[in-house]
């Protein structure tokens, strides 16, 4: 496969008239071991044990935590939903703590980075992962310099566009062009929603992994963005 695939045609390159690029973080700038699969098996566990549904099959970590956080204040009152929501989020922190043990930059990233900061854009990280192990992964690769938006420093995730907006309020360029980067479909719907040019990592999937939301421009990893930002 060609290592590039421009979606969109309207520009030679995703970053021109860019003053920020946002990054996704965990399977884009950094890769760990953060197991999805066994943190939906400890949250279902955590929902039945308190009379909620749990869903089945793959679904949205933190969408769920936000919708039964929803339903649990119409029908048992914000204690009730104030206490479901601070002990699933506590859950799921103790195990992404578990598994961003051994992290490390994703090819490319160093790359990219670089040549953008050269061309005075501002980048910053804008993760659904919680402060705590945020933080750690960054530092852990030497990142820790980019200002970074977790899920604990606003209410709204992605695909809610103002996680991004919240990222963009901390390079100063609120309102300005930007390109969001991220290797998930929600990536992509945050951005497009956020106004932002998208641009999705495939690392060896077919574009199908983004029928949710097709981003602008597709890129095999960061090292193949890096050529459009040299």
């Amino acid at each position: 496969m060609d290592p590039i695939l421009r979606v969109s045609h309207l520009a030679e390159s995703p970053f021109e008239g860019a003053r920020a690029v946002l990054f996704d973080l965990d399977g884009t700038l950094v890769h760990s071991s953060i197991d999805f699969a066994a943190m939906r098996d400890g949250l279902r566990g955590w929902a039945t044990t308190r009379g909620l549904a749990a869903p089945e099959g793959p679904f949205d970590i933190l969408g769920y935590v936000a919708v039964a956080t929803d339903h649990l204040g119409l029908t048992a009152g914000a204690h009730a939903a104030y206490e479901w929501r601070s002990g699933a989020l506590a859950l799921l922190e103790r195990m992404e703590q578990d598994y961003c043990l051994h992290a490390e930059a994703m090819p490319g990233a160093v790359e990219v980075l670089s040549a953008l900061m050269r061309q005075s854009v501002a980048c910053a990280i804008v993760t659904r992962n919680c402060r705590a192990v945020a933080a750690r992964l960054v530092a852990a690769v030497g990142l820790e310099a980019l200002p970074l938006v977790t899920r604990d420093d606003t209410p709204y995730w992605k695909p809610d566009p103002r996680h991004l907006w919240a990222g963009l309020a901390v390079t100063d360029a609120h309102g300005a062009p930007c390109v969001s980067i991220g290797d998930h479909w929600m990536d992509a719907r945050a951005g497009r929603a956020a106004g932002a040019t998208t641009i999705g990592l495939l690392h060896g999937r077919t574009p199908a992994a983004y029928a949710e939301c097709p981003p602008d421009w597709l890129a095999e990893d960061l090292s193949a963005v890096a050529a459009w930002a040299a």
